[in-house]
């Protein structure tokens, strides 16, 4: 009987097994078909993401503007370039409004345009590059911002843009409030008066009226480009002591005679970074009296202004101090301001 058992469950058992083996053989069939029909999708996503990154790659962002400086002279012409964007548009070239600025460029085939301010100009397809002249008539100075922008195919305003201002100089407008340079007028022609302010002391003793005090202004400027975030500061330099020609030729010497028509020279220069507003100077002169100037132009970072005080015979010999105080300009330091000097006079 227990035979008869043991067979039995014998074969149960190895039917069991059979379809367990069955089972296991119709799951991996269709785990198969499962993966045959994913992967496509699968592979269709892998490719889309490559084509993706390859688009990036092949596109930018950003515009970059390669300019040759930030400093140019009116009406000089000069060549801006920027990268491509790899896309599917135009580029367009504006700038700002600025009273008596004017822009002119130079196309590929020769061509030269005038462009209207404050509105964008469209460039030729495929340009990354434009010859430019900007021209002031009005100012010694200007700052003109401009901008290269991309517009996309099908669209009307730009998706990318880049900006560069840029400092123009007219030479030949003077700046305004100075006195023309010695070696710019004739040594004939009757030099510039200002009268004196005298001070409300009284000389110790008796001495020849001395004669008007003029004053001639030279100014220079190295790469005058004002940071709106800066600070001024207007440093005074004392030059030298020595002589003027009725033509306004300053010669120094170092000491004096009493009968000489005697001048002395300093500088005032913006050490800072960001333009002054107007200023005044007062000298105390060695024949005892004490000028105070006209209003002077501001001055750009890097700019000086070179002071030529004519004060005429000193009268009498002996020790004689003098000295230059500065006054405005938006000056945050005050300390080097001013300077007090003496010269022997002869009789």
């Amino acid at each position: 009987m227990t035979d008869v058992q043991n067979t039995g469950k014998n074969r149960l058992i190895k039917t069991f097994a059979v379809f367990g083996f069955a089972a296991i053989i119709v799951f991996l069939v269709w785990l198969a078909i499962q993966l045959v029909s994913l992967l496509p999708g699968a592979f269709a996503s892998l490719a889309s993401m490559a084509e993706s990154i390859q688009n990036r790659e092949r596109t930018t962002d950003t515009i970059v503007i390669d300019a040759p400086g930030s400093v140019a002279n009116s009406q000089e012409s000069f060549t801006i370039s920027w990268n491509e964007t790899k896309r599917s548009g135009h580029y367009t070239l504006s700038y700002k409004c600025v009273d008596g600025v004017s822009l002119d460029i130079r196309l590929a085939s020769g061509t030269i345009l005038p462009i209207d301010c404050g509105s964008p100009y469209q460039l030729p397809e495929g340009t990354t590059s434009i010859n430019m002249a900007f021209a002031s008539e009005k100012e010694r100075f200007v700052d003109v911002p401009y901008t290269i922008a991309f517009v996309p195919a099908g669209k009307t305003v730009a998706s990318l843009e880049s900006s560069k201002s840029l400092t123009l100089v007219n030479p030949t407008i003077p700046a305004a409030g100075l006195v023309a340079s010695a070696e710019d007028t004739n040594e004939d022609s009757a030099p510039v008066v200002d009268t004196p302010v005298p001070t409300t002391s009284t000389p110790s003793t008796p001495a020849p009226a001395p004669r008007e005090p003029q004053y001639v202004v030279t100014t220079t400027y190295k790469v005058p480009v004002s940071d709106p975030n800066g600070y001024t500061d207007l440093a005074v330099s004392y030059l030298g002591i020595g002589t003027i020609t009725s033509g306004g030729k300053y010669t120094p010497t170092g000491v004096l005679d009493a009968d000489d028509n005697a001048a002395f020279q300093f500088k005032v220069k913006n050490v800072g970074t960001k333009t002054s507003t107007t200023w005044k100077f007062e000298a105390d002169l060695p024949s005892g009296y004490t000028y105070v100037s006209e209003t002077q132009a501001a001055l750009k970072p890097n700019e000086e202004a070179v002071m030529t005080i004519a004060f005429g015979e000193i009268g009498d010999d002996g020790l004689k101090k003098f000295g230059v105080r500065v006054t405005g300009g938006a000056d945050t330091k005050t300390t080097n301001n001013s300077f007090i000097s003496a010269v022997q006079v002869k009789d």
